[in-house]
């Protein structure tokens, strides 16, 4: 597992150095695989027909520019502006990752665009599978109505404190996004809170997050939702060995009547660093059942079931292999959230087991 803590996790995300600069820094992460993934369709005939593909795939690479400005009197103005890059078809979109300005000081940071929330920065680090076709959030931070709570959100308000003594915490106002919810129409009002704390002490981190994703539509109440996720999380460090632990809870109230959906997540990783050079990394995940209105959707959990090992060439190029799989209850069609394509997300019908394979290289500068 990175050894990231939970309670700098989101400052360091937006963590800028206090120094007047003339140009932008140039930065960014290439991640490159070869995959063998699988939709796994069941052997009784109820899935859809098996579908296999060998191909190369982008791992969610990346390009950006960030700086930062001495305004004087103990503030420092910071800006960023990143996009994804789709290194297997020779593609991009301009931009549409963490990008915003901002201003930052002894008080903190506070900024405003497009940028991860409080809710999604407390925890992502802790998946040691991070963007790749093992991501936890194949499983993790899924509404019932298919909305990850772990995406980042557009037309963000965010203030970041400082560390006080291992203990630090974010708080995010997100509004005007037409993008957050499927059930979106023109007469739509979509807003959402987002907070996170965490604190860190020696070899061990504690974080708690919660976030509210809010769509109010008073011409179509049956557009009305209301999507709250919960998760509360922790690590421990001992020698060349790394343990982390979440447990959220998501809870989805939809529709007029309001109906609500309920389901309880679990993740559980270790990573061991088998040499100064590598690292084998196990993940465990766990998909709860479905309770709709109270009554229990049966056989509506999955597990997910990640190993894999980095390799360390230098600091900044790394080898990996990784295996992933997916064991869906009978009711169940969870697929890897970016297996085999550039767009990513597998189709699967209930009872399926996806599963992939990868090899691949990332190299950040």
């Amino acid at each position: 597992m990175q050894k990231k803590i939970i309670a700098l996790a989101i400052a360091s995300a937006l963590t800028m150095p206090a120094l007047a600069m003339a140009a932008p820094t140039v930065y960014g992460d290439v991640r490159v695989a070869y995959e063998l993934t699988d939709t796994g369709s069941a052997a009784a005939g109820t899935g859809t027909a098996a579908a296999k593909r060998n191909q190369v795939s982008d791992n969610f690479s990346r390009l950006g520019f960030k700086g930062s400005e001495d305004l004087g009197n103990g503030l420092t103005g910071v800006y960023q502006m990143e996009g994804r890059v789709m290194a297997d078809i020779g593609d991009q979109t301009l931009f549409d990752e963490n990008t915003f300005l901002g201003l930052a000081g002894s008080f903190g940071t506070v900024v405003l665009g497009n940028h991860d929330t409080p809710y999604k920065l407390s925890t992502r680090g802790l998946d040691v599978f991070e963007d790749s076709t093992a991501d936890n959030r194949s499983l993790m931070g899924m509404t019932s109505a298919g909305i990850s709570q772990d995406a980042s959100l557009t037309d963000v308000v965010a203030y970041l404190s400082p560390n006080f003594d291992g203990f630090s915490f974010a708080v995010a106002s997100v509004g005007a996004n037409d993008n957050t919810l499927p059930v979106i129409s023109a007469t739509s009002e979509i807003s959402a809170i987002s907070i996170s704390a965490g604190y860190a002490r020696d070899n061990w981190t504690v974080g708690l997050g919660n976030q509210t994703i809010t769509n109010d539509d008073s011409t179509t109440p049956a557009n009305e939702a209301e999507l709250t996720a919960t998760k509360i999380a922790g690590t421990y460090a001992m020698d060349e060995f790394t343990v982390g632990l979440v447990y959220e809870m998501l809870s989805d109230s939809a529709g007029s009547p309001s109906v609500k959906a309920e389901r309880n997540n679990i993740y559980l990783a270790g990573t061991y660093n088998v040499s100064d050079m590598g690292t084998v990394k196990l993940a465990y995940t766990q998909a709860g059942t479905l309770d709709v209105g109270g009554a229990e959707v049966k056989n509506s959990g999955a597990t997910q079931v990640s190993l894999g090992y980095d390799h360390a060439m230098t600091e900044n190029t790394t080898l990996f292999a990784a295996y992933t799989s997916i064991a869906n209850d009978t009711a169940a069609t969870y697929g890897l959230t970016a297996a085999g394509s550039t767009a990513g997300g597998q189709v699967v019908a209930a009872d399926d087991d996806p599963s992939a394979i990868s090899f691949g290289v990332r190299h950040a500068f």
